[in-house]
C-alpha cells in the first residue's frame, strides 16, 4: 500500500538510513547485522512506523517518526484508542484556540554524527560560522515571537558551545538559522549538538560557512563577542525524553 505524502511528514527511506550509517565498502559484510537491526527496530520501537512512500516518483520503504507532540495529553487518556485520539485532537484544538503556542521540542537523533557515513562531520571544525536548516516552516508560523522560540531551542540544545550571534531568517523556505560562535571549536560543539536531530518533526542539518560570507550578510556579527543566552530558564524545547536508535551503535 502506497501512502499519500502529506506536508511536514517526518520520514526517511530505510535504504537512505542504511547508506548514512554504513559505508559502501562495508554494506555487504554488514548485511546480516543491518537486517537484524531493521527487524529489531520495527519490532520494538513504537515511535517508528514502517510504510511505503513515493519519493521522486519511486516507491520506497520508509520509517516515519511519530513525534511526541502527537501523543495524548496526560490526564485525558482513556481505555479506547479512538477516544484517546479524539481527546488529543480536542486538546490540540483547544490550545490553538486559546492562543497558546504549540511547544517546539527536540525529539531525538536520526543518525549518529560519530560514524564514518556520508553524514559524518568534518574531522575538525572548519570555521566558527554555521548554517542550520529545517528549524521551522515559515508558512505555518504565527505571531511575532516564534523566532525567539527557535533561538531559545538552539541555545538550549547547543549549550556546550559559546554562541555570540544568531539570525533566524524569517522568510526562509528552508527554515534557516545562521549562527556565529566564539571559536571554531565552539562551532564544532554546536554542530554535533544539532546536526541529524529531529526538531518539531523536521530533520535538522548543519553546515559550515566561511566567515567572510557570514560577516557580509550580517555586518554587526563581526564584532560580536558576548555569549547569547535563552530568553528564559524553562528549557521548554528539552521537555521530551530523547529517543536513541539502536542503529547508532553500528
Amino acid at each position: 500500500m502506497v501512502v499519500e505524502r502529506r506536508p511536514h511528514d517526518a520520514y526517511l527511506a530505510v535504504t537512505h538510513v542504511r547508506d548514512v550509517l554504513i559505508p559502501l565498502k562495508e554494506r555487504k559484510s554488514k548485511l546480516k547485522l543491518w537486517n537484524k537491526a531493521v527487524q529489531f527496530l520495527e519490532d520494538n520501537e513504537s515511535r517508528v512506523r514502517p510504510e511505503i512512500q513515493q519519493i521522486e516518483g519511486e516507491d520506497f520503504r520508509v520509517w516515519r517518526w511519530l513525534p511526541p507532540s502527537t501523543a495524548f495529553s496526560p490526564g485525558k487518556s482513556t481505555a479506547h484508542g479512538d477516544q484517546t485520539d479524539e481527546a488529543s485532537s480536542n486538546n490540540s484544538l483547544g490550545a490553538a484556540n486559546s492562543g497558546t503556542p504549540r511547544p517546539k521540542v527536540w525529539q531525538g537523533q536520526a543518525f549518529s554524527t560519530d560514524s564514518s557515513g556520508v553524514n559524518s562531520p568534518p574531522p575538525y571544525p572548519l570555521t566558527q560560522c554555521l548554517k542550520v536548516r529545517n528549524m521551522f516552516d515559515a508558512e505555518v508560523e504565527v505571531g511575532d515571537s516564534w523566532p525567539v522560540r527557535i533561538q531559545d531551542a538552539i541555545l538550549e540544545k547547543a549549550d556546550k558551545g559559546k554562541t555570540v550571534h544568531m539570525a533566524v531568517d524569517r522568510g526562509s523556505r528552508e527554515g534557516c538559522v545562521y549562527i556565529k560562535c566564539a571559536s571554531a571549536d565552539d562551532a564544532g560543539k554546536v554542530y554535533h549538538s544539532l546536526h541529524g536531530w529531529w526538531f518539531d518533526g523536521n530533520l535538522v542539518t548543519v553546515k559550515y560557512l566561511r566567515p567572510e560570507r557570514y560577516h557580509y550578510r550580517f555586518p554587526d556579527s563581526a564584532k560580536a563577542t558576548a555569549q547569547l543566552q535563552p530568553s528564559n530558564d524553562k528549557r521548554l524545547s528539552l521537555q521530551t525524553k530523547f529517543w536513541k536508535s539502536p542503529l547508532e551503535h553500528f
